[in-house]
This record gives C-alpha cells, sequence and structure tokens, in this order.
C-alpha cells in the first residue's frame, strides 16, 4: 500500500516540476504555491508510513519560511531557528533522517538574497528531498549505500554545470560574445524575460537568467532512475 501511495506521490511530484520548468523558461517564473500539494501529500506518507514525524515539521516549516522575502532579516532569523532547532531535535529523536534534513538546511540558506538560486527553485529542490525521504536507505551498489537525497545533490551538482554551460554557448549566440555577461550598447534591445541587465562603471551588461528549474527536473528523474535500477543490481 505505502508503495501505492509513494508512486503516486512521485507522479505528482513529476508532473508539477515539469509544469514549473514551463513556466520557468517561458516567464522565469513559478506559481508561488505550485509545490503546495505536493508537500501535503510527501508530508502525509512520511507520517503516516513512514514515522518521520520530526523530519516532516521542521521540512514544512522551513518550506513556510520561503513564503517569506528571503532578502530580509526575518527570513534569515526564521530559516536559522528552524535550521538550529530543527537539527537539534532531528538527531536525539530522527537522526536517519538527519542527511535528508542537512541538504535541505543547506539549499534552503543558499536563496538568501537569492543571488544563488530563486525562491521557486529552491521551493522545487525541498519538494524533491522531502519526497524521497522514504528512499532513504534503498539506493545500494554492492555493499555501498548512498542516501538519496545525496544522490539527487550530486546529480543536480552535474544537471548546473550543464545549466551553466548552456548560459554560455546561449548568451554567445545572442550577444556574440563567448561569457556569462556581456557588455551592450544603450539603444540595444534585451529580452528582459531571459537576460537581467546590470550596470557597472557607467557600461550596460546583460546575464542570462538560467531557467534552472529544467535542470533541477533532470536531476530529479536521474535520481529516481537510479534508485529503481540500483533495486536490480
Amino acid at each position: 500500500m505505502n508503495e501505492f501511495f509513494l508512486y503516486g506521490l512521485y507522479l505528482l511530484l513529476s508532473l508539477t516540476l515539469i509544469i514549473a520548468s514551463f513556466y520557468d523558461h517561458k516567464k522565469r517564473s513559478i506559481w508561488y504555491l505550485l509545490f503546495v500539494p505536493v508537500f501535503i501529500a510527501a508530508a502525509f506518507i512520511n507520517v503516516y508510513f513512514y514515522g518521520f514525524i520530526i523530519f516532516t515539521l521542521f521540512s514544512v516549516l522551513l518550506f513556510l519560511c520561503l513564503f517569506t522575502a528571503t532578502s530580509t532579516r526575518f527570513y534569515v532569523a526564521a530559516y536559522g531557528i528552524t535550521a538550529s532547532v530543527g537539527t537539534m531535535f532531528i538527531i536525539f529523536f530522527n537522526s536517519y533522517s538527519l542527511i535528508p534534513w542537512m541538504v535541505e538546511v543547506i539549499f534552503s540558506g543558499m536563496v538568501i538574497g537569492e543571488r544563488l538560486f530563486g525562491v521557486g527553485d529552491i521551493k522545487a529542490i525541498l519538494a524533491v528531498i522531502f519526497s524521497l525521504a522514504p528512499e532513504y536507505e534503498t539506493f545500494s551498489y554492492s555493499t555501498v549505500h548512498i542516501p538519496s537525497s545525496i544522490i539527487f545533490f550530486l546529480n543536480l551538482g552535474i544537471t548546473s554545470v550543464c545549466a551553466l554551460i548552456f548560459s554560455l554557448f546561449y548568451t554567445f549566440m545572442v550577444t556574440g560574445v563567448f561569457s556569462y555577461s556581456a557588455e551592450v550598447g544603450e539603444s540595444d534591445h534585451v529580452d528582459t524575460d531571459r537576460f537581467r541587465i546590470f550596470y557597472h562603471h557607467d557600461k550596460r551588461y546583460v546575464s542570462y537568467k538560467i531557467p534552472f528549474t529544467i535542470f533541477i527536473t533532470g536531476a530529479f528523474f536521474i535520481t529516481l532512475v537510479s534508485l529503481k535500477l540500483s533495486l536490480l543490481i
């Protein structure tokens, strides 16, 4: 029965990520409530079937923090308190979920100021890690056991490198400059949906807005396939 609900969760997450990727590609924005149904479904499964009560409670609190302005002191304080208190409780009561929790904490910290990731990207990442929590020790090759959150983390690193390479070439194709940022004239038309504009030493530059949700989705599918293939080895 739990496998049936788990596969249903993965289907819901897959559809949600595909929708998020489409809108991230088109508009570089994601509806702020899009991942709420995934979190509700994952919370039910993690608590009812697997007993991840403490991990679920603080994961939900961490997710709710993302609905505040991440560049403010309030978010930093809320994130810091949730991360520190949650870590303490998980160490003492749900130690088996410590690794996925720490991966969630790391990514939630990366959204401060939105310099590395946008809020929508981090919501997507947290939804994936939270949903994969029941797969905590199922990934194994021979005697090596690797938590699914770490596998996703590594796969996301690979797809992020692909995203940066794509950004480099896309900027070159549009501006003719092989760089992550390119100088453009004041009269040059800039697609503000795909490029951000900034000034440096009174010169106008553009940098490509990477639709990271697409690459997060890719990392999720690679992780899911890897988890299932590992059971056959």
